[in-house]
């Protein structure tokens, strides 16, 4: 009927309308429980927590307050933890709330993927006065920093590139509470505070980001505003959104950097690229490969060194390269390389595009882990680290 082909029911020969994009949901839709964290189970002391009518979350305290004011002093060292009773699938979707402080000192952490105790990532918290908080000063300072730490619970979390990364966010003292929204892309999160994005972190194997989501506190109490979570519409495949050869990327080369590729081979110890670039509009094709004797000593150690650098190589060029240039660079790499390095074209113009090569390090998944031209200082402390770290041992 009418119904049906407005809804693009199969069978139909109506016109197929698509789903509509997806609406924030509360993160309450399905209730809230409590279980074991690592971290937060030594002074944990069941149901410091609570909802309201209003759809706010209070975690640390298992009743409402009884002071005045916005903040109590005393902050209890106690830990608590309470989360979503839906099991969030691998995607992209973003979650968004504010936490708002109600102690004098709190600390805490958002907690999302949450699949059991030691197995979650976390954002953690803390800000206020500790010392004021219990009792050792009796001025409250008006600092309105919060110290912020994206962490996971992998033994290689910490001992991999930019897997811990810690910032520092200064709000207004009176405001006492930070906006987030952290953005989960498969197996990456990207963490905004009060609209700004500045934590990035990706999961060390490149398995997707997948689990329960709520919030812990070891010391003080908060009330976490309207806790949201929302599937985004472009989909929930992130190799769709990664870096591919035949496809020109719509995102800056950031977006890029910890999502899975597409149309690259595979390797256990991950693959080094070179990429030449595009031609910009109007400069000869070939001029990358000009570019070769200056930046092929600079890789000279990584192309020999096949201890350190075990990884295979990959030769990137533009479609419809020619062909005398196309066999001038790999002449150039086979004067620093004894084995074939295979070749394969691609369609992309930005990020990548001018005449310096490009060095890309790709995971044993396939993950893109780092990119720097030649001549950057990234190619050295990003994309040569990454393939020492990944190495067969």
């Amino acid at each position: 009927g009418r119904l049906g082909r407005l809804l693009g029911q199969p069978g139909d020969a109506g016109l197929a309308v698509a789903a509509p994009p997806a609406v924030p949901a509360h993160l309450a839709a399905a209730g809230y429980t409590e279980s074991a964290l690592t971290g937060y189970d030594d002074r944990r002391a069941a149901g410091l927590w609570f909802p309201t009518t209003e759809g706010d979350l209070h975690v640390g305290r298992e009743r409402p307050r009884d002071a005045t004011g916005s903040l109590d002093r005393a902050a209890h060292q106690r830990d608590a933890f309470v989360h979503s009773q839906t099991w969030f699938g691998p995607g992209s979707y973003v979650v968004r709330g504010r936490v708002h402080f109600t102690t004098a000192y709190v600390a805490g952490a958002i907690v999302f993927g949450h699949g059991r105790a030691d197995r979650n990532l976390r954002l953690h918290f803390s800000a206020g006065n500790f010392r004021y908080a219990i009792g050792k000063d009796e001025r409250r300072s008006a600092s309105g920093k919060v110290q912020l730490h994206l962490s996971g619970t992998s033994e290689r979390d910490g001992r991999l590139p930019e897997t811990a990364p810690r910032a520092e966010v200064e709000v207004p003292p009176e405001q006492n509470s930070f906006g987030f929204a952290l953005f989960v892309d498969g197996p990456r999160v990207v963490v905004e505070v009060e609209g700004e994005p500045l934590l990035r972190y990706t999961v060390h194997d490149g398995a997707p980001i997948e689990g329960r989501i709520g919030f812990a506190t070891s010391m003080g109490a908060i009330r976490v505003q309207q806790p949201t979570v929302q599937r985004l519409c472009h989909g929930g495949d992130p190799i769709a959104r990664g870096l591919s050869p035949t496809r020109q990327p719509l995102v800056p080369l950031e977006d890029l950097l910890g999502l899975p590729t597409a149309g690259f081979p595979h390797h256990p110890g991950g693959t080094l690229v070179l990429w030449l670039p595009r031609a910009a509009t109007g400069a000869p094709p070939g001029d990358a490969v000009e570019q070769l004797p200056r930046a092929l000593p600079v890789l000279a150690k990584m192309l020999r060194d096949v201890h350190d650098h075990p990884q295979a190589w990959l030769l990137l060029v533009p479609r419809g390269l020619p062909e005398d240039d196309r066999r001038s660079a790999l002449a150039r790499l086979a004067e620093f390389r004894a084995a074939p390095v295979p070749v394969l074209e691609h369609d992309v113009g930005p990020p990548f595009l001018g005449d310096v090569p490009w060095l890309l390090f790709l995971d044993d998944l396939g993950v893109l882990r780092g990119a720097a031209e030649m001549g950057d200082t990234k190619l050295h402390t990003c994309v040569q680290k990454w393939s020492r770290l990944f190495r067969g041992r």
